[in-house]
């Protein structure tokens, strides 16, 4: 029991710690504000509860857990007044506490009183005790793992001095190649040349020696036979109508013919600004077409001028006014002048030669492009005047457009192609029907004697519009020509001399078997020239009325498709680097589809399962026959016995 202190006691200031003589076990803990702060006492002896305030520096904790270790002193000036202090307790477990102007207030509200519990406590300050070390225990801060293994850089410089030795050396390896080219484009100037000789051989195996190094024996030798292989190698040769830009030279212009002048043209032609004046507005057309004839030498200067022309107005006149002179149309224009008209233009001297082999060449490139503003303007020319040509000069002037459009250049230009389509649609026209016939076969014989290629034929065959009756009969003539190599086809029209034992024969000849020589971009033109040449496979003793007759061409159109299936099979299936093989085998493949969809008298039968019930008619005419002739010897031969 606690023993009874004086009265006088009560009255005192309370003391700021309650401090106990045994040591603690564990660190004291800061308390929050107004917080509860208990330390720790041995097991036999109860705790004693401190109250604190929070305001107190770290210092002053500090000083306050180093002197609560100490023993305990009776001073009460040494504890900060702060502190409320309450009693040990005593040992039947009352405990005595002290509150500061508990009974001496005048209001009993406890809104004074501390929070014994409160919701929200800070963090408990770190104790510094003499065993705790002055560094973090931990790292704050997270340090990114290294690699024991040494770094490389994406670029050393040893790398760099490689790749700018390799570089060099294909700079090199470039500038030698150019300089080959260059060399055989100056040995061979000639857009026309004849075949490809030896030094093209001999150029190639250096080129390839320049590119390819001879890293081991052999190593040349091993490329160039796996290039061989493929269509690495292989150029593609075209022909030309016109030379190359870069060497064309602009021919002199003849000066205007002022002496042949009548005197009902002398104010209009003297002077040259009234002369351009006059063909500009359309005077001269007009006088021209009421019967105010041109001399011919300003007939034929006009004729030279408007080739050389810059200007599109005037030149368009000039054509315009030569247009309406239809009588020195028909008079003068020979096929020689034709020939000079094409060379002024830029057509070179074996295009403009109606008998000039068409031997292809390497491609041009970059010399050739042109402006076909006068080639365009000539072509309309010859269309406005195909119904005033003599004979020979309309023949002539068919011969020279189709050669020009076997010009792939030419043939690639939309808008050339399409007024050339034109001129020779209007020059077939007007062609007499009897001298229809001669006039297809003397054509047909002159391009077939000097085009050898089947691919420049097949252009040639392309270039003919097939919309119109005439040209599409010229179109058959000159493919079947080509396709068989015989110019009697030319001499009587397709469905007179059509057969297709004939096709199936010309199949199985040399010219379609498959090798390792075969050029697969001549035979895709030779099966296309196929195409346009059977076309409708009629012929004029075909009556297909006759159901034997029908059968029988059914079983020729089956047989012809079945011998160009022999072809695709003889082609293979190539692989992804020879294209020209693949598109030879694709056009085969769609001849001889069309071929059996289109031709035949009448649909082939499909077989279904599902039709096996039904079974086809029977055809019992033959029987039926013999029948009424039995019958018939019969009823005779009653006859006879009656008589008797």
């Amino acid at each position: 029991m606690s023993q009874n202190q004086p009265i006088r006691n009560f009255f005192k200031p309370a003391q700021s710690n309650v401090r106990v003589a045994a040591p603690p076990e564990e660190p004291a803990r800061q308390s929050p504000s107004t917080g509860l702060r208990t330390q720790s006492i041995p097991r036999d002896s109860k705790p004693q509860t401190v109250y604190t305030n929070s305001n107190a520096s770290r210092s002053s904790e500090q000083r306050g857990l180093a002197s609560s270790l100490s023993p305990s002193s009776s001073d009460p000036s040494e504890s900060p007044p702060e502190c409320a202090v309450l009693p040990a307790p005593s040992s039947n477990g009352v405990s005595v506490r002290v509150v500061k102007s508990s009974d001496d207030e005048e209001s009993n509200s406890d809104e004074s009183l501390p929070d014994l519990f409160p919701t929200s406590r800070p963090p408990p300050a770190k104790r510094v005790t003499p065993s705790t070390p002055s560094g973090p225990r931990f790292r704050r801060v997270k340090e990114p793992l290294t690699s024991p293994i040494p770094t490389r850089s994406k670029y050393s410089l040893e790398s760099i001095v490689k790749d700018a030795e390799n570089d060099k050396a294909t700079l090199e390896s470039s500038k030698r190649v150019k300089a080959m080219l260059d060399s055989q484009n100056n040995g061979n100037t000639s857009p026309f040349a004849n075949d490809l000789n030896g030094n093209q051989a001999k150029f190639d195996g250096a080129l390839l020696e320049s590119v390819v190094a001879n890293t081991e024996n052999g190593g040349m030798e091993k490329v160039t036979r796996a290039l061989q292989r493929t269509e690495a190698t292989n150029v593609e040769k075209f022909w030309y109508f016109f030379g190359r830009q870069d060497q064309a030279t602009e021919p002199p212009r003849t000066p205007f013919p002022t002496s042949t002048v009548p005197q009902n043209w002398k104010r209009e032609l003297s002077k040259p600004a009234m002369r351009n004046q006059t063909f500009i507005s359309g005077f001269a057309e007009d006088m021209v077409h009421f019967g105010q004839a041109l001399p011919d030498e300003i007939f034929l200067w006009i004729l030279d001028e408007a080739c050389l022309e810059p200007s599109d107005v005037l030149r368009t006149s000039y054509l315009n006014t030569l247009k309406e002179s239809k009588k020195q149309v028909e008079r003068l224009l020979s096929p020689d002048l034709v020939d000079k008209m094409l060379r002024i233009l830029g057509g070179t001297s074996v295009a403009t030669t109606v008998t000039g082999k068409m031997k292809p060449s390497p491609k041009i490139t970059g010399q050739y492009s042109r402006d076909w503003a006068h080639v365009r303007s000539a072509v309309l020319f010859f269309t406005g005047i195909a119904d005033s040509l003599q004979r020979k000069t309309r023949e002539h002037i068919l011969c020279m457009l189709l050669r020009m459009s076997a010009d792939h250049v030419v043939f690639k230009n939309v808008d050339l192609l399409d007024v050339l389509q034109q001129a020779i649609r209007r020059l077939c026209k007007y062609i007499p029907d009897d001298e229809w016939g001669i006039s297809c076969q003397r054509i047909c014989e002159r391009l077939v004697e000097c085009i050898d290629q089947p691919s420049l034929r097949l252009q040639v065959v392309d270039a003919i519009p097939s919309f119109h009756p005439r040209t599409h009969e010229l179109r058959r003539r000159l493919a079947m020509c080509f396709f068989f190599d015989d110019i009697a086809y030319s001499i009587d029209h397709p469905h007179t001399t059509f057969e297709l034992e004939k096709f199936m024969d010309r199949l199985r000849e040399p010219a379609f078997e498959i090798g390792d020589k075969t050029d697969y971009q001549q035979l895709t033109a030779l099966i296309s020239l196929l195409d346009v040449a059977v076309d409708d496979a009629r012929c004029a003793y075909l009556d297909l009325a006759n159901s034997s007759a029908a059968e029988r061409f059914d079983e020729d159109v089956e047989n012809l498709v079945f011998t160009i299936k022999k072809v695709i099979t003889r082609i293979g299936s190539p692989g992804p680097a020879f294209i020209s093989r693949i598109e030879a085998k694709e056009a085969a493949e769609l001849v001889s589809q069309r071929i059996a969809d289109t031709l035949r008298s009448k649909p082939k039968l499909k077989k279904s399962v599902f039709d096996g019930s039904k079974k086809k008619e029977e055809d019992h005419s033959s029987a039926q026959a013999g029948m009424r002739n039995f019958v018939s010897l019969f009823k005779k031969g009653t006859e006879v016995g009656n008589g008797h």
